[in-house]
């Protein structure tokens, strides 16, 4: 397990973003510029064409992601109309 986590770090490092993803499964077209390390936890599921730039601090979320302050928000509101029902 250590030795996957440093091969990915050091391909990361050697080939940057693009490739990385690419070899995770994402689908990168032509030209594309990615900068952010908050990618996906599933990249085979993300597509982007040719010419894109993401630069850092975008993240991408893709199928069963559920942020635990979009998980405390629907509870608080939850909560509000339940009082208000009152």
């Amino acid at each position: 397990m250590i030795f996957v986590k440093l091969f990915d770090f050091l391909y990361l490092f050697l080939y940057g973003y693009e490739k990385y993803y690419k070899r995770k499964g994402a689908k990168i077209g032509k030209e594309c510029s990615i900068r952010t390390k908050y990618f996906s936890s599933e990249p085979y599921l993300i597509e982007i064409g040719n010419h894109v730039q993401i630069t850092d601090g975008v993240r991408f979320f893709t199928d069963g992601y559920l942020d635990y302050n979009i998980l405390i928000s629907i509870l608080l509101v939850k909560f509000v109309l339940k009082i208000m029902c009152i």
